[in-house]
């Protein structure tokens, strides 16, 4: 499979309303232990916006990682799943993996965000229908004690179950 890593990530930006106003391959991952593993890591520009960065799968032409950090006047950050397209919300890598740190600065930043501005993020952004994402907002939206003392866990449709 032949992948095109700027393309990919630049679809990826736009998808997103992430600035990019070129994109560059900075590095190419090779060997990793006995596997062989191609993995592309693309620098965003974003125009001064703040720093993106994203990793792309040279196996499977998808994007693993698509950060974006904004400084100055910017007050937007990409959806869990835009940051991170393969991991799954119920997955270990929001509490100990390369998604725990975005989660925590993503949530601050959604936290602090107005009604009106959250809602319009969620239309802009629905959950996605695969993995455990439906029911997501809902859940952080919770009191922190309805979060911990009352999610029952799963549904019978293999979704986040909150009262």
């Amino acid at each position: 499979m032949k992948v095109d890593p700027l393309s990919l990530a630049r679809a990826h930006a736009t998808e997103y309303d992430v600035p990019c106003v070129d994109a560059r391959v900075s590095s190419i991952v090779r060997f990793c232990g006995v596997l062989w593993i191609v993995e592309y890591r693309i620098e965003v520009d974003t125009g001064g916006q703040g720093p993106a960065w994203a990793s792309i799968s040279g196996r499977t032409g998808r994007v693993i990682e698509f950060v974006f950090e904004p400084q100055g006047g910017v007050q937007y950050r990409p959806p869990l799943w835009g940051a991170y397209p393969g991991c799954d919300w119920l997955s270990g890598g929001w509490r100990q993996g390369n998604g725990e740190w975005y989660y925590h600065r993503w949530l601050d930043w959604y936290s602090r965000l107005a009604p009106d501005k959250k809602t319009a993020y969620r239309q802009r952004y629905p959950e996605p229908s695969w993995g455990n994402w439906p029911g997501f907002y809902t859940w952080i939206e919770a009191p922190i004690r309805r979060r911990c003392g009352e999610l029952s866990g799963y549904s019978g449709d293999g979704h986040l179950d909150v009262r």
